[in-house]
């Protein structure tokens, strides 16, 4: 005689053969309680799934909530714009099956934003942060528009001459973020040319024949102080330097420069790309 157990688990059933209920032996009947054992603990595991799946689905874990992290009031973007771009959503999808790719995505299309950081918070909430990019100047492009240089050469967004007017402006012939990297990287060792505390470049220009051209303004003295109503513009032809050369090179034009502002002389011209000479070309009447 054989006997038949049924486990039944919701939406399914298991029938298990169980050995004769006389004559078997022991070993007979831990087969038995094996078997047994078995059934129990998969439906243990099927209604524990069955309820996750009842919870998952539940309205309780409807996304409801979008929050985004505060920006600086300076900032070309708020968060009501980024919370607008994630298009979350909200009151439509359950926070556990959420995909965040494209939220991501979405957001990453603004020209300002750089990074993205979205978290799901339990129950009903979704959480998230951007990352801006920090533009170190700007670039006149082919078409004579005007653009943000990021920190690492690359171009975005679209700036007008009111824009970040203390960002030395990039003209000319710069084809790659290679070439926009070597002329920020002038520029940043520039900052280290003090004239009597106070020399700047106002524009790099860059020619694939000829190199680097600056164009920067230095203070002139007048009976031993410096002249608040002018100063000296000079364009300084710079060529090609060696990344080991340029500090050296820099120095040696900031003491041209420290001359012309003591003795209050005004350069239309200093011709730096002559080998160790530097020749300059002054204006009539310095």
């Amino acid at each position: 005689m054989s006997l038949l157990f049924f486990a039944f688990v919701p939406g399914w059933f298991r029938i298990i053969m169980m050995g004769r209920a006389a004559g078997h032996s022991g070993v007979k009947s831990g087969k038995i309680r094996k078997a047994a054992s078995i059934v129990v603990a998969v439906a243990a595991v099927s209604l524990l799934g069955w309820g996750a799946a009842k919870i998952i689905r539940s309205p309780l874990f409807t996304v409801k909530v979008v929050e985004v992290a505060d920006l600086p009031g300076e900032a070309p973007v708020d968060a009501y714009s980024i919370s607008i771009l994630a298009d979350v959503p909200t009151g439509k999808e359950n926070l556990f099956s959420l995909d965040l790719a494209p939220v991501e995505k979405r957001i990453l299309t603004h020209p300002w934003v750089k990074s993205v950081d979205i978290k799901k918070r339990f129950p009903q909430t979704v959480s998230i942060s951007v990352g801006l990019k920090r533009p170190r100047a700007l670039v006149q492009q082919k078409d004579g528009t005007l653009a943000y240089v990021d920190v690492d050469g690359s171009i975005f967004g679209e700036a007008g001459l009111r824009s970040f007017v203390d960002l030395p402006l990039l003209v000319g012939q710069y084809n790659d973020q290679a070439e926009r990297m070597a002329a920020l990287g002038l520029y940043d060792a520039w900052q280290n040319v003090a004239v009597n505390g106070k020399t700047e470049i106002s524009s790099v220009f860059y020619d694939q024949e000829k190199g680097y051209r600056l164009f920067v303004s230095y203070p002139l003295m007048r009976f031993g102080k410096i002249d608040t109503n002018e100063s000296g513009k000079t364009t300084i032809e710079l060529g090609f330097i060696a990344q080991r050369d340029l500090v050296t090179h820099l120095a040696k034009i900031g003491s041209v420069l420290k001359y012309l502002s003591e003795n209050n002389i005004v350069a239309r011209q200093i011709f730096a790309d002559l080998g160790k000479k530097i020749v300059v070309k002054i204006t009539r009447g310095s």
